[in-house]
């Protein structure tokens, strides 16, 4: 399960924080494409991102910038 919540949007950028609940199952899909430029930034716990056969881990304080069609798995 995903809970988002709108801080701000405009026209241009809409702003957003995205985590998991505590105590909800989720399960990520097998690969992910990006729709939209997105910068995302980590503020605690931590989670791997493959993509074209390299795996990185990242925690907190990390920054993860996806562009349209980028296809990863988390």
């Amino acid at each position: 399960m995903n809970r988002i919540e709108v801080l701000l949007a405009t026209p241009s950028v809409t702003l957003r924080r995205f985590d998991h609940p505590p105590h909800a199952e989720h399960v990520d899909p097998e690969w992910e494409t990006a729709h939209h430029c997105s910068i995302s930034v980590v503020e605690a716990g931590s989670f791997d991102i493959a993509m074209e056969g390299d795996r990185w881990r990242f925690g907190a304080g990390s920054i993860f910038v996806a562009n349209p069609g980028m296809q990863y798995s988390c």
